[in-house]
């Protein structure tokens, strides 16, 4: 007998849905289990001296099928590309790859894979002439296409860069692989768009399509969530920068395009918040919710070692200035907002010099 709303809440109802959570485990436990099997099966491939692990010139050949699949966006040397995957993957640090080690790119590479099949159809569909390349007049439908799911205000700087970073051959053409990468941007945009969208209706109270002046402040307390309290006079400030930077056609509004953009930073800023919430907890050694000047000392001295070198600084002559400029409050520590913009200027940004002179810190990018 089937059941109906009515058997949500009885025993019968709540029977059925403990059976369906097991069968629902059941499923993902043999999901896995079939990944794990063809990991292994793929790792006896590649192991040709039946060694147990993938070491010498058999990782060569792991990083030559892993190129096979990313084409140019890992890079076109090799022996940079293994550098970058051992780094990443060689947990024990013994040079060579295990199974375990090896699973956890199995499973990157048959997401990719799968990543491909699904951009196959739509790389069909524009590459009219049947050649295998998308091109000239294909090029700017794939263009419309995307701009259709991230509007832009300028299409043909757009184009511009767009090819440049997609093309990654420079050959004025998008192969399967360079249109791959194409596509996983897309899916990546449309997600963002469509959470960006949702946020956006629960800011524009009035439903006007646009979050005016008099809901700014919504958006203000949304952004400000992630940032150091402010006096109502930095608050302001930091509003009207704010709407400086983000309102694009400087009508005083901000509409979806320009609200996406923030959006964008906004997820950015809560990823980079989340980093700095475990180093916070990691260093709070008396878990007092704070991080005494004890506490810091460390963390900070061995930034300031790293980057004093090449400014001239002496870590200890910038220790005091850095936490002084970080205790907004100044009560002596410095609280989990606080270190936000500690973690955000020492991890992330830049480092801090006694002089206060910025030197970049480049992060790869890239998977590897």
């Amino acid at each position: 007998m089937a059941l109906d709303g009515s058997d949500v809440d009885t025993p019968r109802g709540i029977s059925a849905k403990r059976e369906v959570k097991r069968l629902r485990a059941l499923i993902v436990d043999r999901s896995q289990e079939t990944i794990r099997l063809m990991a292994r099966a793929r790792f006896t491939e590649l192991d040709s001296d039946k060694s147990g692990y993938l070491e010498n010139h058999e990782l060569i050949n792991v990083v030559n099928w892993v190129m096979s699949s990313f084409g140019d966006k890992l890079g076109t040397d090799p022996e940079v590309v293994k550098g970058r995957m051992m780094a990443r993957l060689d947990l024990n640090k013994d040079g060579k790859l295990d199974i375990d080690e090896f699973e956890s790119l199995f499973k990157e590479m048959l997401n990719r894979s799968l990543l491909i099949e699904r951009a196959r159809t739509k790389f069909e569909e524009f590459d009219e002439n049947k050649n295998g390349t998308i091109e000239s007049g294909e090029i700017k439908k794939v263009i419309e296409w995307t701009v259709q799911a991230y509007p832009v205000a300028n299409i043909g700087e757009y184009t511009k860069r767009l090819i440049d970073n997609i093309d990654l051959n420079k050959d004025g053409k998008l192969d399967l692989l360079e249109f791959t990468n194409l596509f996983e941007d897309m899916l990546v945009r449309v997600s963002l768009v469509e959470k960006a969208r949702a946020k956006f209706k629960e800011l524009d109270k009035d439903k006007s399509g646009l979050i005016e002046r008099h809901e700014l402040d919504g958006v203000l307390d949304w952004v400000l969530e992630s940032h150091v309290e402010k006096t109502p006079a930095q608050r302001t400030a930091f509003r009207d920068q704010l709407l400086a930077r983000i309102d694009v056609n400087k009508d005083g509004n901000l509409d979806i395009r320009e609200f996406t953009d923030l959006f964008a930073e906004m997820l950015d800023r809560v990823e980079m918040v989340e980093q700095a919430k475990v180093k916070f907890a990691k260093l709070d050694t008396n878990h007092s919710g704070y991080l005494e000047k004890e506490e810091l000392v460390d963390v900070v001295t061995n930034w300031a070692e790293a980057f004093g070198k090449a400014n001239n600084a002496n870590p200890a002559e910038i220790i005091d200035d850095i936490i002084n400029k970080m205790d907004v409050d100044k009560d002596g520590r410095i609280n989990f907002r606080e270190f936000i913009e500690l973690f955000d200027e020492v991890m992330v940004k830049r480092p801090l010099t006694h002089s206060h002179e910025h030197a970049t810190v480049h992060v790869e990018a890239s998977m590897w």
